[in-house]
C-alpha cells in the first residue's frame, strides 16, 4: 500500500540523477508521456491528441504572427505605384513592408512582399515571441481538455445507458470486494479478526480516545488551546518526574522523554514550561506565543475541511484511494512549501480510476469546441499559406521549427528539471522517513496490538495540528484504513516524519519557483501558467 503511495520507481529509489531525469522525462513530457503507463483516468487518446494541440497551437500561433507582421501577396500587388509600393514601413524589421521589382527583361514593374529578414536573431526572437502568444492560448485549451473532456458523461441524464456506451465504472458496485479495497484495509481487517478471536477490548479504548478528541474539534479555539496546554503542562511535570536516565532500564520513561522533546519543539517551550522567545518574523506575525499556536490550530482546521473535500472526490466503493489520497495529504504536511509544490505533482496520480460524471451537454459541447478549433487551425493555416510567397512560407517553416526545438527541448525539459528532479530528489530522504514511519506503525499493530494500546490514553499534539489527522476522526472518513493509521501517529513520529526537512532545493530552482509557488497559495491554475 505504501509503495503506491509513496511511488518506490521515482520518489523512494537512490537512482543517479540523470537515470532520474530520463524517467521523470519519459513521464511527464508531453511529447512522450502518451508511451508511458496506461491510464484510465487520462487515457493514451487523450494524451495523443495533447501533441496535436501543442503543434497546432504554435503553428497557428507563428501564422498570425506572419501575417501581422508580414503583407500578402494579394495586399501588394494592389499597389500600382512604386511609391505606394514603399510608402508603408514594417515596424518589426523598420524596412517597407513591399518592394518594387522588375520583371528579368525589365518590360514591366510590380509590387511583391519584402522577405522576412533572413538572420538567426530575428528568428529567434520571433520563435521565442511565437511561445510566450502561445501560451494562454494552450492554456486554456488545455484546461478544457483537462477538465471537461477527460471526464466521463453521464448519458443516463439522456435516457441512455452510460455502461453500454462506455463501459463499466470503477465507481459501480461489483461482487469483488478486493477491486476496491486497499491492502492496508485488510491487513487492518486481519488485526481486528485476531483481535476479536483474543476477546481485546482495543477498539473500546480506540472509540474512547477518537470521542475526545472529536469533543475538542468541536470546542472554541481558545477551549481547545488552553485544554491543550494544561494536559502539556500536566505531561511536562509527570516526565520530568520520572525522568529517563541511562542506567535505569525504563522503555516507557525513554518513550514519554522523546516525545516530550518533540512537543517542546513543536509547540515552542522551554523545559521549564515556559515559551521559546519568538523570532523576528514570528514576531511580526504572530506577537506573541498564544498567537502563534492558535494560527496553527486555525490552519489545520482549514486544512482538515480541504482533505475531507479532496478524499470524498473518489466514490465511497473506491477506499483504496481515498485510503492513499489521505495518507499523502499527510505526507505533503511535512514539507516546505517549495518541496510541497514540487511533489504534488507526483502525488494524486490515480491511472485506475474512473473520471468523475460530468453532464454529458457540457462535454460534448467541449469536444465540439476543442476539434473545432483544431480544424479551424488547419483551415487558417492552409488558407494563409496559398496567399503567400514561397520565400515567407519558408521563412515561417524555420521560425516554427525553432520555436518547437526551444520548447520541446529547452522549455519542457527545463520545468521538469526544476519540478521533478530538483524538488524531488531534495525530498527524497525526508520521503524515506516518513515511509519508515508510516511502515512501523502498520508493523506494529500487526506484531503487538498491545503496544499500541497506550496511544489511545495518552496526548498528542500531532493529533490537533495536523490537517489530515484531524480528517482521519471525520466522520466520513474514519472508518477507513488510512484514517486509522494516522490516528495511531504520535508527536514522536511526526519529528521523525521532519528530520532533513531542512536539506535544500537548488538556488536556480527556487528562484524559478518563487513566484508560482506563492500564486499557488491562492490559486492553483495560475500557478500552473506562471510556471510555464
Amino acid at each position: 500500500f505504501l509503495d503506491k503511495v509513496l511511488p518506490s520507481k521515482t520518489l523512494l529509489q537512490n537512482n543517479n540523477y540523470f537515470q532520474s531525469f530520463l524517467n521523470h522525462v519519459y513521464r511527464k513530457h508531453v511529447f512522450t508521456a502518451m508511451f508511458s503507463e496506461p491510464s484510465i483516468s487520462y487515457s493514451r487518446n487523450l494524451r495523443w491528441l495533447s501533441v496535436v494541440r501543442v503543434i497546432l497551437i504554435g503553428l497557428f500561433v507563428d501564422t498570425t504572427l506572419f501575417l501581422v507582421f508580414f503583407p500578402s501577396i494579394d495586399y501588394c500587388q494592389r499597389l500600382h505605384t512604386e511609391s505606394n509600393c514603399t510608402a508603408n514601413i514594417n515596424k518589426t524589421t523598420n524596412q517597407p513592408s513591399c518592394v518594387w521589382t522588375s520583371n528579368i527583361d525589365s518590360t514591366y514593374s510590380y509590387c511583391q512582399p519584402n522577405n522576412p529578414p533572413n538572420t538567426i536573431t530575428f528568428m529567434i526572437i520571433l520563435s521565442l515571441l511565437t511561445v510566450l502568444v502561445g501560451l494562454p492560448i494552450e492554456f486554456g485549451v488545455s484546461l478544457v481538455m483537462d477538465l471537461i473532456c477527460s471526464k466521463r458523461p453521464d448519458f443516463s441524464r439522456w435516457g441512455f445507458n452510460t455502461t453500454n456506451i462506455l463501459g463499466s465504472s470503477t465507481r459501480q458496485v461489483h461482487s469483488t470486494k478486493s477491486v476496491y479495497q486497499s491492502s492496508l484495509s485488510e491487513l487492518l481487517d486481519f488485526i481486528d479478526k485476531k483481535e476479536a478471536e483474543a476477546k481485546k477490548d482495543f477498539h473500546i479504548k480506540e472509540d474512547e480516545f477518537i470521542t475526545k478528541l472529536v469533543f475538542s474539534d468541536h470546542s472554541s479555539l481558545d477551549e481547545e488551546i488552553n485544554n491543550l496546554l494544561n494536559r502539556v503542562q500536566m505531561f511536562l511535570i509527570n516526565t520530568l518526574n520520572n525522568m529517563y536516565m541511562p542506567w535505569r532500564d525504563n522503555y516507557e520513561s525513554m518513550i514519554n522523554y522523546s516525545k516530550l522533546k518533540a512537543i517542546m519543539i513543536e509547540l515552542g517551550i522551554n523545559s521549564d514550561g515556559s515559551a521559546v522567545p519568538l523570532t523576528l518574523r514570528q514576531y511580526i506575525l504572530y506577537s506573541t506565543p498564544y498567537n502563534r499556536l492558535k494560527h496553527k490550530l486555525q490552519s489545520a482546521i482549514k486544512s482538515c475541511e480541504k482533505v475531507v473535500s479532496q478524499v470524498l472526490e473518489f466514490d465511497k466503493m473506491e477506499s483504496e484511494h481515498r485510503d492513499a489520497s489521505l495518507i499523502q495529504q499527510y505526507v505533503l504536511e511535512n514539507f516546505t512549501i517549495f518541496k510541497r509544490y514540487c511533489l504534488e505533482q507526483e502525488f494524486f496520480i490515480f491511472n485506475d480510476a474512473t473520471p468523475e460524471l460530468i453532464d454529458p451537454f457540457i462535454w460534448t459541447f467541449s469536444w465540439i469546441f476543442v476539434l473545432g478549433f483544431m480544424l479551424f487551425i488547419i483551415y487558417w493555416i492552409f488558407a494563409w499559406g496559398v496567399k503567400n510567397g514561397d520565400r515567407t512560407v519558408v521563412s515561417w517553416g524555420y521560425n516554427y521549427g525553432i520555436g518547437a526545438i526551444q520548447d520541446i527541448f529547452l522549455i519542457q525539459t527545463l520545468k521538469i528539471y526544476i519540478i521533478s528532479i530538483a524538488g524531488v530528489e531534495a525530498s527524497k530522504n525526508q520521503l524515506r522517513n516518513i515511509y519508515n514511519v508510516l511502515n512501523n506503525i502498520a508493523m506494529t499493530k500487526v506484531q503487538d496490538t498491545n503496544e499500541m494500546n497506550h496511544l489511545h490514553h495518552d496526548l498528542h499534539i500531532v493529533q490537533h495540528l495536523s490537517g489530515s489527522c484531524r480528517a482521519a476522526r471525520h466522520r466520513l472518513l474514519k472508518d477507513l484504513a488510512s484514517a486509522r493509521l494516522l490516528r495511531d501517529l504520535t508527536d514522536y513520529d511526526k519529528s521523525k516524519c521532519l528530520e532533513d526537512k531542512s536539506y535544500p532545493i537548488g538556488l536556480i530552482s527556487f528562484g524559478l519557483l518563487v513566484i508560482p509557488v506563492v500564486i499557488a497559495t491562492f490559486n492553483k491554475l495560475l500557478s500552473d501558467l506562471m510556471i510555464e
